[in-house]
């Protein structure tokens, strides 16, 4: 009997020191959706924001509601056609939760950081963008005519190089104030 204590604490601490060891923040929730267990990475995500962790027996509409409610969650994007959903924490961080059903009914939750993803993705579109701007930038540059694109500011984003010369050439001081009267930020 003894025996068998020291094997099952043994095989408990190895599947502890396993779920501790998981780079992912891990969470498993009991056939009723209660907390069970969680490793240190779930918990540094409360922590970090100087927040109570969700104690063992909490539920798993209790933690979602804890997490928002507190601002922990500052953003949760939803996915239909995925297992979970995308988080943006208040530290700045994004998140990925996966949700996989145990035997018994039960829950494991995991939470993967991929704001190394996430800045990557911000990267390639913003360079997209700026790529065509530059585009649209040579196009209306070569184009015969005054072309301004003009922000919901009033403020002059850019003007091309027929719309400059235009200005430049203006003789009447009461339409150049117009002109003047804009900010102009061509870049």
């Amino acid at each position: 009997l003894n025996r068998a204590r020291e094997e099952a604490e043994t095989t408990r601490q190895r599947l502890a020191d396993a779920i501790e060891s998981i780079a992912d923040g891990f969470v498993l929730f009991d056939h009723q959706h209660r907390l069970i267990q969680c490793n240190s990475r779930f918990r540094s995500y409360w922590t970090y924001a100087h927040l109570d962790v969700p104690p063992p027996g909490t539920s798993i509409a209790d933690v979602k509601a804890m997490a928002i409610n507190s601002g922990l969650v500052v953003e949760e994007h939803v996915n239909e056609s995925s297992e979970g959903a995308v988080f943006l924490l208040s530290n700045g961080r994004w998140v990925q939760m996966t949700e996989r059903n145990t035997r018994e009914g039960g829950l494991v939750v995991l939470y993967s950081d991929i704001t190394d993803v996430k800045n990557s993705e911000m990267a390639r579109r913003i360079k997209a963008l700026e790529e065509s701007e530059r585009w649209i930038r040579v196009v209306t540059d070569h184009v015969p005519a005054l072309i301004a694109y003009v922000g919901a500011d009033m403020t002059v984003q850019f003007c091309n190089k027929a719309g400059m010369a235009a200005m430049a050439s203006l003789h009447s001081v009461n339409t150049w104030r117009i002109f003047t009267n804009l900010s102009f930020t061509n870049g």
